[in-house]
């Protein structure tokens, strides 16, 4: 049972790791559903700000602008 549950519980947990940002994204949209409406604006917000930001640092990193 126990090298059942280590085998369900790797099997789970090995593709969020590989997949980090996406589940960060999840964890904290479903956190964000729990909350406030304002809040929910506010972290729109920054999440806004936060991916331009990371864009126009990938564009000048491999020259999509030239």
């Amino acid at each position: 049972e126990d090298s059942k549950a280590e085998t369900v519980a790797r099997s789970t947990f090995e593709p969020t790791r590989r997949m980090d940002l996406f589940f960060f994204i999840k964890h904290t949209t479903l956190i964000n559903r729990a909350k406030l409406p304002s809040w929910n604006l506010k972290k729109i917000a920054i999440i806004t700000v936060i991916s331009t930001i990371a864009l126009s640092l990938a564009a000048n990193y491999f020259d999509w602008g030239n």
